[in-house]
């Protein structure tokens, strides 16, 4: 089967490291410090994705960013709830990067999860399919705790009070943020999950696998499983959604 072609968004910028700016700098220029965070951002979402653990932050490179999340919000506060033209740097131009960080990284994961599998033993290509899902996950799920912690002001602010008031539409906390990206470019989960069977594809096929491989009485796979289920209770998947997951899984869909 073929996995079908998904354009990721653009590729961060590539620039040399950039001294962080002052607080006085944070207050005058809130373009050039959108800038900055811009570019932490993907570096840790570059760094996560390509190494084996989630990026790690020096204490004093953790509260660079967490002090120029602080001060560009307040800067920009002005800005917020109006639309944002694109010309003007404001909270919606610092979630909409998060956002394209999010779904940039879920997209390459899950071309790293499908070429996991061995082609020529399906036993073994469903079971590595799942050990490399859940690592990919538990990586994933560190991240986006980490991002959250860094971008703390903005979600208890801006974004809070945007989805009270409904003024901008696909505004979510940072965690749904990335459990909502992980839905829809990992497992193929359409936001409103109606046409579960037309996505997961291998990644769904290769869970089913295993789940008959168990039922048969092989318990050598159960932990992994029991890792799985504990995924996608944590991306909110009800108990029927699961099961729509693998009834719909092998009935032929293109992956």
């Amino acid at each position: 089967m073929s996995e079908p072609t998904t354009s990721a968004p653009a590729a961060p910028r590539t620039s040399q490291r950039q001294k962080s700016p002052s607080r006085a700098h944070r207050s005058k220029d809130s373009a050039q410090t959108f800038t900055w965070i811009e570019d932490r951002l993907s570096e840790i979402y570059a760094g996560t994705r390509d190494s084996a653990q989630p990026v790690e932050l020096a204490p004093k490179d953790y509260l660079a960013i967490y002090n120029a999340v602080h001060s560009f919000c307040v800067a920009t506060k002005c800005l917020d709830g109006r639309k944002n033209s694109g010309q003007v740097p404001n909270a919606e131009s610092l979630y909409r990067c998060l956002e394209r960080e999010a779904k940039r990284y879920c997209i390459e994961t899950r071309a790293v999860i499908l070429a996991s599998a061995c082609e020529n033993d399906n036993n073994h290509s469903a079971r590595g399919l799942v050990q490399e899902y859940s690592a990919q996950w538990s990586k994933y799920a560190r991240l986006a705790t980490l991002v959250a912690n860094l971008m703390r002001f903005q979600d208890r602010h801006w974004i809070k009070r945007t989805v009270d008031e409904g003024k901008i539409k696909d505004v979510h906390s940072i965690q749904d943020l990335h459990k909502i990206a992980w839905k829809e470019e990992v497992l193929r989960i359409s936001a409103s999950e109606t046409d579960v069977a037309n996505g997961a594809g291998e990644i769904v096929k290769a869970v089913k696998t295993l789940c008959e491989r168990v039922d048969s009485g092989d318990e050598s796979d159960r932990e992994l499983l029991e890792v799985v289920t504990s995924s996608w209770a944590s991306l909110a998947l009800s108990m029927e959604l699961q099961s729509r997951l693998l009834l719909g899984a092998g009935e032929g869909e293109n992956v």
